[in-house]
């Protein structure tokens, strides 16, 4: 398997996500928006993403996975209370970079044509390369939306 594309993908999204966290503070991370989304859940919920890739290719968990269980799909609305602080998600996010691109990497055809152990939309021939796949897109779906939001808090856009 070719993972370049989705080595590239990645690179790119912890980019942009870097830029668009600039001049946000972990109290404006917190700030409830009309899309119900606020940007701690949403950098949250990409860091445990990450964290599951890199368990899935790697047999081990960077972090335990309750660590994260406020930012897991379905968790519902974050509870302010219960939210980590944003540079602690970014260093998660960030902390699995490098490992997950040389996992990705070292991908063999054969591994990738495995049966994936879930599929987050359903599909029952997911493999745990079109799973990869489906990373890099769930990436780019939820760091454009740290760039809207960053754009409603009043900041400049990032690109």
């Amino acid at each position: 398997m070719d993972t370049a594309f989705l080595r590239s993908q990645l690179r790119m999204s912890a980019w942009f996500l870097t830029e668009a966290l600039k001049d946000i503070s972990h109290d404006d991370s917190l700030r409830p928006t009309a899309t119900g989304q606020t940007i701690n859940w949403l950098v949250g919920h990409l860091a445990d993403a990450r964290g599951g890739a890199l368990a899935l290719l790697s047999g081990e968990r960077p972090w335990p996975d309750a660590d994260l269980s406020a930012y897991k799909r379905g968790a519902g609305a974050l509870d302010p209370e219960r939210a980590l602080p944003l540079d602690e998600l970014v260093r998660r996010f960030d902390g699995v970079q490098e490992q997950l691109l040389q996992h990705l990497d070292a991908l063999t055809d054969e591994r990738a044509a495995q049966k994936a152990p879930f599929s987050p939309s359903g599909n029952p021939k997911e493999t745990v390369g079109s799973l990869m796949g489906v990373l890099a897109f769930h990436e780019v779906y939820h760091v454009g939306q740290v760039g809207m939001l960053r754009r409603w808090a009043g900041l400049e856009r990032v690109v």
